[in-house]
């Protein structure tokens, strides 16, 4: 299983965009930060899960998540997705990206909701 991401998982284990300053600085090292912010939410979520672990290696790409997660899914037989609504209506509703990849995908697409709110 491949994991690709954008952001970085909150405590509610969802995924907030890593944004550069503003001020211009360049942010070299923004891609180490989210590969490592996505591999520790894999391990937590293998905490979680506990047995039979499933491989993950983690790839963090530059572009729109939709586009990368397509181009990535090239050779797959299966693409999942998360989706997080907000409120009652965005859990009736996909979010952009999962609706472009549902629409454009050339595979199979399953979507999976996010966890109800607690």
């Amino acid at each position: 299983m491949h994991a690709y991401g954008s952001g970085h998982a909150d405590p509610s284990g969802l995924s907030t965009p890593v944004q550069p300053r503003t001020s211009g600085e360049p942010v070299t090292h923004l891609h180490d930060v989210v590969a490592r912010e996505v591999t520790d939410s894999v391990e937590e979520l293998r905490r979680q899960v506990g047995e039979p672990f499933v491989e993950v290696e983690v790839h963090c790409e530059r572009g729109r998540p939709a586009q990368v997660l397509l181009d990535a899914s090239q050779d797959a037989g299966l693409l999942v997705v998360g989706s997080r609504g907000a409120g009652l209506w965005g859990r009736l509703a996909l979010g952009s990206t999962s609706t472009e990849i549902v629409y454009h995908a050339h595979l199979p697409v399953l979507v999976v909701p996010g966890a109800p709110p607690a």
